[in-house]
């Protein structure tokens, strides 16, 4: 093989891995635009959890097949029930950091940890209620058949929610233990 020949042959090979390269770059681009697109009400602040917030908009979107203005409403509800329940969840974790400054006190005080931890429980609390709330707001937006669906998922929901609560707290053996 000549020079020149190798030098065609370098060329070429660069060329198409520049096309499959670029080919790649604007194939990643263009799902992560349309996921981005389709779910647009459904953006969130927090990064976390943002694949199980995503899932319930697929299932409010695709399952219950929601017209428009219907999921346009459910994303305002989302939001609502968001910037309400963070104002709990951060009124918890203050809390659940005063109970780690008292336990690590040198003279704990068992009151102070009496009055932390019911706090913590009336946050809790409210916070469930603002949930019900929030699920029943959700409810007043669907017809019929679209509550019927929507209350199948939420017993699932809530059963796959006390499943991992277990496997979390007791450790067992999903595949025996069920």
């Amino acid at each position: 093989m000549t020079s020149k020949n190798k030098k065609v042959l370098i060329i070429s090979i660069i060329a198409i891995l520049t096309l499959i390269n670029t080919s790649a770059i604007i194939t990643i681009f263009y799902h992560k635009h349309q996921i981005r697109k389709k779910f647009k009400t459904c953006e969130f602040k927090r990064k976390e959890k943002l694949h199980h917030h995503k899932r319930i908009c697929m299932f409010m979107k695709r399952e219950l097949s929601l017209n428009d203005k219907q999921f346009e409403e459910f994303g305002k509800l989302r939001q609502e029930n968001i910037s309400k329940t963070e104002q709990y969840a951060n009124k918890i974790r203050f809390f659940k950091s005063k109970i780690i400054d008292e336990l690590t006190n040198e003279n704990t005080n068992n009151v102070i940890l009496s009055q932390l931890a019911d706090s913590v429980g009336m946050q809790n609390k409210l916070l469930q209620l603002e949930m019900n709330n929030h699920f029943i707001r959700v409810k007043k937006i669907l017809d019929v058949e679209q509550i019927d669906k929507f209350n199948k998922f939420m017993h699932r929901m809530g059963k796959t929610h006390e499943f991992h609560h277990r496997i979390k707290k007791r450790g067992f053996n999903p595949h025996h233990d069920l």
